[in-house]
C-alpha cells in the first residue's frame, strides 16, 4: 500500500489531544521561549527535554505546544510497556489506521505530508524505540518532534534541553516577604498553597520558613506542590520540621494526576526500576554522601573500580547532577529527595555500614594528607578542595560524634584545624570538638590532637581561658607522642597564651622551644609563626628594633613556606612597625601586598588585620576619618567573622590610636561609627581601588531624626545591640555585661530575629539609624 492509499483513510488534520491544565505554570517563562526557539529553527528538528522526575517536563512542554506555530499532538508514552508498541502509539494518536506491511515507513510518508508537533511525553522507559524517531525526523523534516524523558534518546538529530529545578532562594540573602516574592521556588510553593488555603499568605513572619522549605526541597516543582497541600494540616515551620525526611510527607497528590505523580516515592520508584541492577546498587552508595562527590570518592565508597560509566548513565537518567566548578573539576551531586530515597535502599540492601566505613575512611585520609598542604606552597589549591567537600567532612564528624567514636573526630580535626581558621568555620568546629572531648578516646595521641585543634578555635573566639586549658592540659601528651610538629603547636599556643596574660618571661622562652621544635620538624611555617608572637610581643613593649628584626624573619619564613594566610598577619605586623618608624610608603606597600593575600585566601579574619593596619598607617599619618573607618569596618568584619581581638592587640592598638583619640576623639569615634556600616568586601574594594575614605567621598548619610525605635527589644538587647554596633565581638559583650558567652550568642539571634536582619552589619546599621548610636 502506498501513501496515497491510505491517506485518504487518515483525518486531514490531526486532533487536538492537549489536556488543559488548570494550574498555572509558575517559573518557567524563559524555559518556554528557550525550547520553543530551538524548535523553530530550521536544522533543529528534536528537542528532548530532560530532566529528574517531577521537575516539570510535561508541563513545560505543554506550555511549549500552546505556543507553537504549528498543531501539537500529544502521544502519552507512560503506560507503553514495550518498545514495539512505539509505533502504534503514535499512529493512535494521530488517528492513523491500516498501515500495511510497513508502518513505519507508511506512517512516516504520513507525517512527510504534514507540518506540525509531535510531544513524545515519557520517553524514558522506551529509549529502544528511539531509531524510529530517527527515521522520522529524517524521512519528515517538516515535523517537529518534541521529547520528554528523564534520559536522552542519544539521537544525532537530538537537542538536548536539561530542565533545572526553580530557582532557590540565596542562602546568605535576607529571607524577608519583599526579598522572596519573585524568587521561583517561592511563587510556586505560594501559588499552590492558596489553592487549598486561599488565605494563606507570604509574611516576614513566615518567609524564613517557606524559603528554607524550597531550599530542602531543591526547588523541584513536584516536591513543593506537595508540600503545598499540605499548609492546610500544618503551619510552614512544623513543615520545615518534618521535611528532615520528606518522603512521607510528599504524598497525597491530586486525584486526577497520573499515580506515578500522586507521591515523590512513585515518582522515583519510576525512575529506579528503569536502571540495572549495577546503577541501582552505585545509587545506593551515592546516597552517603553529603553535598557533591568526586569519581574518585564514588569508587571507594561503592567499593567498585570503575564507575565512570554507571555515574554518566544516572546522569543520564536524571539521578546525578554533573556540578560545574570553578576549577573545572568534575564533581556529581544528588537531589535531596533523591539522596533520602538511594538511602532507604542502601539501609535495605544491608551494605550500609560498611558504606558509610569507606566514606569515612576516605575523608580522614584526605584531611591528613591535606595538613601538610595548608602550610605550604599548595595553600591555594587545597583550600577549594576541602572547601568543596566540607559537607561530607563535616557528615564524618556529625556520624563519629553520634557512634561515640572520637578518635576519627580527632585525626580530622588534626587536618583540617588550619583550614577551619582560615574559613572561618571555628564556630561549628569547637562545638564538635567539645562533644568529642567529652567522649573515652581510645588513643591519647588522637585526644591531645583534638584538644590543641579546639584550644585554636576557642583562642579565634576569643575564650583564652579555655584555650590556655588545652593548651596546658595537653603538651605532656603529646611530648609523649614524641611528634615534633605537635610539641612545636602546643609549645607556640602556651607561650601565646603566656603572652596574653603578661608572663611575657614565660612566653618567650616556651615560643623559643617552639622555634626548636619547628626547625627540627623543618617547618618555616612554624618559625615564621612564633617570629610574628615574639614581633608583636616587641612591639608591645616599644621595642621597636626588635619587633622589626622580628617581624622582618615572620615575613621571611612565611614567605619561604610559601603559604599565604599568616604570611599576610606577618605582613600587617611589619607594617605597624614600619608605620610607628613614620616609614609610611614601606608600610603601604606591605599591607597592600597582605591585602591582595587577604582577599586571595577570601579569610575575613586576615582581611580585618589588614585594615586594622590601614587604620594604624593613616594615623600616623594624621588623617583622622580614614584612620576611625578602616577601624571601624576591621571591627566589622572581627563581628561578623567571630575572630576576637586578643588582649595584646587590645593593648598594642591603645597605644597606637591614643594620640588620635586625645586631640580628635570626637571625630574619630564618628569616623569609626561610618567604618561600622560598611562591610568588610566594601572596604577590601575601596582600598584596592585607592578611593578616599567615606567620608570624603559623599557617600555617607546622616542618620534619621527618629524618637525611638520601632522594634520592641528588651533593655539586655538593648544593650547587646548598642555593643554590636559598637564593634564589639560576642566574648568582648561578655566580658562587658559579665554574662556567658552563650547568653549573648541568644540576645543576638534574638535581635535579628526581631530586627528581621541577616547580618550583625545589617544590625548595626539599624541602630545607627535609629539613633540607638
Amino acid at each position: 500500500m502506498t501513501s496515497s492509499d491510505f491517506a485518504t483513510n487518515l483525518p486531514s488534520s490531526p486532533p487536538s489531544s492537549w489536556p488543559v491544565a488548570n494550574t498555572p505554570l509558575v517559573g518557567r517563562a524563559a524555559e518556554v521561549d528557550d525550547v520553543r526557539s530551538l524548535l523553530e529553527r530550521p536544522d533543529v528538528s528534536l528537542v528532548t527535554v530532560t530532566g529528574p522526575g517531577g521537575v516539570g517536563k510535561t508541563r513545560l512542554a505543554a506550555a511549549v505546544a500552546a505556543r507553537a506555530p504549528w498543531p501539537a499532538i500529544i502521544v502519552p508514552l507512560a503506560a507503553v510497556g514495550a518498545e514495539a508498541q512505539v509505533l502504534f502509539a503514535l499512529t493512535s494518536a494521530l488517528g492513523v489506521e491500516h498501515l500495511g506491511n510497513d508502518p513505519a515507513s507508511a506512517l512516516a510518508a504520513f507525517l512527510k505530508e504534514r507540518q506540525l508537533l509531535l510531544v513524545l511525553d515519557n520517553f524514558e522507559h522506551l529509549l529502544g524505540a528511539a531509531p524510529l524517531i530517527a527515521h522520522l525526523t529524517a524521512q519528515a523534516p517538516s515535523v517537529k518532534f518534541l521529547a520528554t524523558s528523564r534520559a536522552p534518546l542519544r539521537l544525532t538529530s537530538e537537542w538536548e534541553y536539561a530542565l533545572e529545578p526553580l530557582a532557590l532562594p540565596d542562602k546568605d540573602a535576607a529571607w524577608q516577604a519583599e526579598t522572596l516574592r519573585d524568587v521561583e521556588a517561592v511563587q510556586l510553593f505560594v501559588d499552590r498553597a492558596r489553592a487549598v488555603a486561599p488565605e494563606f499568605e507570604l509574611t516576614d513572619q513566615n518567609a524564613r520558613e517557606i524559603a528554607a522549605i524550597t531550599r530542602q526541597l531543591d526547588g523541584l516543582p513536584l516536591a513543593l506542590e506537595l508540600a503545598a497541600a499540605r499548609v492546610r494540616l500544618m503551619p510552614p515551620a512544623e513543615m520545615l520540621t518534618r521535611l528532615a525526611r520528606p518522603l512521607p510527607l510528599l504524598r497525597g497528590g491530586p486525584r486526577d494526576a497520573p499515580e506515578r505523580q500522586k507521591t515523590l516515592r512513585a515518582t522515583l520508584d519510576w525512575s529506579f526500576h528503569l536502571l540495572t541492577a549495577s546503577q541501582q546498587r552505585l545509587l545506593a552508595h551515592l546516597s552517603v554522601f553529603a553535598g557533591s562527590f568526586t569519581v574518585d570518592a564514588a569508587e571507594v565508597v561503592s567499593g567498585s573500580s570503575d564507575v565512570l560509566d554507571e555515574i554518566s548513565a544516572l546522569s543520564e537518567q536524571s539521578l546525578v547532577r554533573s556540578l560545574r566548578t570553578p576549577d573545572a573539576t568534575s564533581r556529581f551531586a544528588l537531589l535531596e529527595t533523591i539522596r533520602e530515597y538511594a538511602r532507604e535502599k542502601l539501609a535495605a540492601s544491608g551494605e550500609e555500614q560498611a558504606a558509610l566505613q569507606r566514606h569515612a575512611e576516605y575523608y580522614v585520609s584526605l584531611a591528613e594528607r591535606a595538613e601538610p598542604h595548608l602550610r605550604g606552597h599548595t595553600q591555594m589549591a587545597w583550600l577549594p578542595l576541602l572547601d568543596a567537600e566540607h559537607d561530607n567532612t563535616q557528615a564524618v564528624i556529625s556520624r563519629a560524634l553520634e557512634a561515640r567514636t572520637p578518635d576519627v573526630v580527632g585525626r580530622l580535626a588534626w587536618g583540617l584545624w588550619y583550614y577551619w581558621w582560615q574559613r572561618n568555620r571555628h564556630v561549628q568546629g569547637l562545638q564538635d570538638l567539645r562533644a568529642a572531648l567529652e567522649q573515652e578516646f581510645e588513643s591519647e595521641f588522637q585526644w591531645a590532637r583534638a584538644l590543641f585543634a579546639a584550644g585554636g578555635m576557642a583562642y579565634l573566639l576569643g575564650d583564652f581561658e579555655w584555650a590556655t586549658w588545652c593548651a596546658e592540659r595537653g603538651l605532656p601528651a603529646m611530648r609523649r607522642s614524641g611528634d615534633l610538629l605537635g610539641i612545636g603547636h602546643y609549645l607556640a599556643a602556651q607561650g601565646t597564651m603566656a603572652m596574653y596574660q603578661g608572663a611575657f618571661d614565660a612566653a618567650e622562652q616556651m615560643l623559643r622551644e617552639a622555634a626548636e621544635a619547628y626547625e627540627a620538624f623543618g617547618s618555616a611555617w612554624g618559625v615564621g609563626y612564633v617570629e610574628l608572637g615574639r614581633a608583636r610581643m616587641a612591639l608591645l613593649h616599644g621595642e621597636i628594633e626588635r619587633a622589626s628584626s622580628f617581624a622582618e624573619r615572620a615575613v621571611a619564613f612565611t614567605r619561604e613556606s610559601g603559604e599565604r594566610y599568616y604570611l599576610t598577619f606577618s605582613l600587617q605586623c611589619l607594617a605597624l612597625v614600619r608605620s610607628v618608624q613614620g616609614r609610611h610608603d614601606e608600610a603601604e606597600e606591605a599591607l597592600r601586598e597582605a591585602l591582595g593575600f587577604a582577599l586571595e585566601t577570601g579569610d575575613q579574619g586576615s582581611l580585618a588585620y589588614v585594615l586594622e593596619g590601614f587604620a594604624v598607617l593613616e594615623a600616623g599619618r594624621g588623617h583622622v576619618a580614614a584612620a576611625g573607618e578602616w577601624l571601624g569596618s576591621a571591627q566589622t568584619v572581627r563581628a561578623e567573622s567571630f575572630v576576637a581581638v586578643t588582649p595584646t592587640e587590645d593593648a598594642l592598638y591603645a597605644q597606637l590610636f591614643a594620640p588620635l583619640r586625645a586631640s580628635f576623639a570626637s571625630a574619630f569615634e564618628q569616623a569609626q561609627a561610618r567604618g561600622r556600616l560598611s562591610s568588610g568586601a566594601r572596604a577590601a574594594e575601596r582600598l584596592r581601588s585607592g578611593a578616599a575614605p567615606f567620608a570624603e567621598s559623599g557617600e555617607v548619610r546622616a542618620a534619621p531624626e527618629v524618637s525611638g525605635p520601632p522594634v520592641e527589644l528588651s533593655p539586655r538587647e538593648l544593650d547587646v545591640l548598642r555593643l554590636i554596633a559598637a564593634g564589639q565581638t560576642n566574648p568582648q559583650i561578655a566580658r562587658e555585661l559579665d554574662v556567658k558567652p552563650v547568653t549573648v550568642a541568644t540576645h543576638v539571634r534574638s535581635i535579628l530575629h526581631k530586627l528581621n536582619v541577616p547580618s550583625r552589619t545589617a544590625a548595626a546599621r539599624w541602630a545607627f539609624d535609629h539613633g540607638l548610636v
